[in-house]
């Protein structure tokens, strides 16, 4: 009895893998597009070596390929220093991935493009003395899925 049951689940093991032509290895309906708004805050050292705070305000889209991979490009608009008031508009490659296939799930991303120096609401420093330059910033975070559509995120980067 134990032969036939063993040839049985051979069998069937062996037809089903002759009727697949590939084997994948992600579920099929991993792609979708995805819009991201962010809100972020920083804070550090000036050259003089003065604490300074700023706020910004982001827009990414792009494609999720699968959890791990999710490629897109924003834009937004920083202000980096609170005394000098100089407006940064950084554009952007970004890079994203989920950890885990959970409700709750850590994730990286990671911002690299160019930064734009749009001007100062400060009158007493000019944007002319400040520069556009490299835009980066590396992330980790944990995702709460609200449901298959919505999450909030929350990361902390350099």
């Amino acid at each position: 009895m134990r032969v036939i049951i063993l040839i049985a689940i051979l069998m069937g093991a062996i037809n089903s893998y002759a009727q697949d032509e590939k084997v994948e290895l992600l579920p099929a309906k991993t792609s979708k597009f995805f819009n991201e708004i962010s809100f972020n805050s920083n804070y550090g050292n000036d050259s003089y070596s003065r604490f300074t705070g700023g706020l910004g305000l982001k827009y990414a889209c792009g494609y999720k390929h699968s959890r791990f991979v999710q490629v897109g490009g924003g834009f937004g608009f920083e202000l980096y220093d609170m005394v000098s008031k100089d407006v940064v508009i950084p554009i952007y490659g970004y890079f994203r991935g989920d950890f885990l296939d959970k409700k709750i799930t850590p994730y990286y991303a990671l911002d690299l493009g160019y930064g734009i120096v749009a001007g100062s609401f400060s009158e007493y420093c000019s944007s002319s003395n400040s520069r556009g330059g490299v835009h980066y910033r590396p992330s980790i975070g944990i995702k709460f899925k609200l449901n298959d559509r919505v999450a909030n995120l929350l990361n902390f980067g350099y």
